[in-house]
């Protein structure tokens, strides 16, 4: 596994190693786990090593740089790889990042935003009835003074009117620059 990442992320750039490498694999390796095909410790083993990679890439940047956001996975969302490699992306874009990780309360990352004055929350999330759930919360719909998003595959099920950004890094990259030059 760590051949293979550090090959994929050696050859290829970031977003593409990602996109054509890394998240097919965790696809694949989930849904044979699914299946009762493959054990989790396959998934952990890829997932750790990801992570060790995108920590390494996220520590150096964007940290006082203002647009600020705050970038988190919802409460009951543990896969965090897709909220981290977009506070990667962010970071090499000139975004502050306030990064926090997996299974946050929305109300904390709301209320970090609103200390910190952040321009857009971004909540990530890969199940459906997490970002369901994060799309009706009422901190979410009632958040002043900044932008609430829902991003990831689980965004599936948001209501009118909140961002979206569900068509992976690229397409989170340019709405995410949109929203800084606009």
């Amino acid at each position: 596994i760590e051949a293979d990442l550090d090959h994929a992320f050696g050859v290829l750039a970031f977003v593409e190693a990602l996109n054509f490498i890394v998240f097919p694999a965790l696809e694949e390796i989930g849904a044979l786990w699914a299946e009762g095909r493959a054990p989790i410790s396959t998934e952990r083993l890829l997932s750790e090593a990801v992570q060790r990679r995108l920590a390494v890439r996220l520590a150096p940047l964007g940290r006082s740089a203002r647009p600020l956001a705050v970038i988190f996975c919802p409460s009951g969302e543990r896969h965090e790889i897709g909220a981290m490699a977009l506070a990667v992306v962010l970071a090499a874009d000139d975004w502050g990042i306030a990064y926090l990780g997996a299974d946050t309360p929305i109300e904390e990352a709301i209320s970090l935003a609103e200390r910190r004055q952040a321009n857009v929350v971004v909540a990530v999330c890969t199940i459906p009835e997490v970002g369901a759930a994060t799309a009706i919360h009422p901190a979410a719909r009632n958040i002043v003074d900044r932008q609430f998003v829902l991003a990831g595959p689980g965004a599936v099920h948001a209501p009118p009117g909140l961002l979206v950004w569900d068509s992976g890094l690229d397409d989170a990259r340019l709405k995410a620059t949109e929203m800084k030059d606009g």
